[in-house]
């Protein structure tokens, strides 16, 4: 599979908003995070993974509801436990927190497992449903938040490429990271300049 010819036809259909608005709401979810820290140093702490977890995905689903539901492309679905959204017809979102070798973990429920093995390496891109997992990476040693990331998977432990989004100061751009050693080069895809961020709201900081 050609694994970075796959991530940049993506991230051009995504365009620029979508990207954009993904590492704006881990940048203000990474400033929440900061704060409580600040605020409540023995609560973090005293924190069990999972309500750390829980805590930050809750700020981080919030911030992505304001950065991307002004977009006509993007909807929301907030049922319970299960929190996704869509871009257009094609790209089916949920947001997850990323191992530092981009794995992720869940429930291993008949639903989760269906939704992360999607068969991309003989599918894509011809599928009708591409689903993508959205997030940021976590230092577990220092319970940091770092880098937002976009990644396609065919298994909740399988990541085919994965797509690290930074916002520059003046600037933003997408970094494509092969997962591989060999696979091909990738490219950088200029985002949006800090000039038009008044399509996002004037929040600025947010599994």
């Amino acid at each position: 599979m050609k694994s970075g010819r796959y991530a940049d036809e993506v991230m051009t259909e995504l365009g620029e908003k979508v990207p954009y608005g993904i590492a704006q709401a881990v940048t203000a979810t990474k400033a929440d995070f900061s704060e409580y820290r600040a605020a409540f140093p023995a609560w973090v702490a005293e924190a069990s993974e999972r309500g750390l977890a829980n805590w930050i995905h809750d700020r981080l689903w919030a911030h992505l509801v304001k950065q991307l539901d002004g977009n006509d492309d993007v909807n929301f679905s907030d049922e319970g436990p299960m929190r996704q959204f869509r871009v257009g017809t094609r790209y089916l979102f949920r947001a997850k927190r990323h191992s530092m070798t981009d794995k992720i973990s869940s429930y291993p429920t008949l639903t989760a497992t269906s939704f992360w093995s999607q068969h991309v390496g003989s599918l894509f891109p011809d599928m009708d449903e591409v689903r993508l997992s959205v997030g940021y990476r976590w230092d577990p040693e220092i319970r940091e938040m770092e880098d937002a990331v976009i990644s396609l998977r065919d298994a909740m432990d399988l990541p085919v490429w994965v797509v690290t989004v930074r916002v520059a100061p003046v600037t933003g751009a997408v970094e494509l990271r092969p997962v591989t050693e060999d696979a091909p080069e990738l490219p950088i895809i200029e985002l949006i300049s800090d000039e038009d961020e008044e399509d996002f709201g004037d929040e600025m900081g947010s599994e």
